[in-house]
């Protein structure tokens, strides 16, 4: 329809839908890959050896301008962004990730990271006091380095199970934001599903 409404009669069925925008998506993704200390580009890398670190930086484009005490202030729409990849244990070793997991079943390691951009900007906290990431890091020994998938899934679902109403102190946040870390592990605890969905 012209208000890009659209309307399907599913009669109980579940509906799948594909599309293409030409609007922003609401997080954008920016990766880059220093090696032994050395910025490199993507194409450059195929098939190098060294120490990596894949630095997967996102950025929210989200937002509303909202007067709150009389001043203009920029909110973001929360959201969690939660990035997966499996990284052959022939290629990849020594693998560590910050804000997440990685799991090695003896021939490869699968490995999700998560981050919360915008949040820290919404809140106004000092990551001296609460750091709350923007980006995820994994690093590893690499030997001729190829990398065919990684899957970054953003959503502001998990939000909705957090009561913020009772949040008076920096201390209570952090519970919840621990709550938050919580709902979000549960996303990477099967590393069969996580493989699964990356193979997919």
């Amino acid at each position: 329809s012209t208000d890009g409404a659209m309307v399907w009669g599913a009669k109980g069925n579940d509906i799948y839908y594909q599309g293409t925008t030409d609007k922003k998506l609401p997080v954008s993704v920016k990766m880059s890959f220093p090696l032994d200390g050395k910025s490199i580009s993507a194409d450059d890398l195929a098939g190098k050896s060294g120490k990596l670190v894949m630095r997967i930086d996102y950025t929210n484009e989200q937002y509303e301008n909202v007067k709150i005490d009389g001043k203009d202030e920029k909110i973001y729409v929360p959201y969690a962004v939660l990035s997966g990849m499996v990284l052959p244990n022939e290629n990849f070793s020594n693998v560590e990730v910050s804000n997440g997991r990685s799991l090695n079943d003896g021939e490869k390691t699968i490995v999700a990271g998560m981050a919360f951009p915008g949040i820290s900007e919404n809140l106004d906290l000092d990551s001296d006091k609460l750091d709350i990431p923007d980006h995820v890091e994994i690093t590893a020994d690499v030997k001729d380095f190829e990398l065919e998938t990684t899957l970054t899934l953003v959503t502001n679902e998990v939000f909705n199970e957090i009561d913020t109403k009772d949040i008076d102190s920096a201390d209570e946040l952090k519970d919840k934001l621990n709550q938050l870390t919580d709902a979000m592990k549960q996303l990477t605890e099967g590393s069969s599903q996580l493989y699964d969905g990356l193979q997919t």
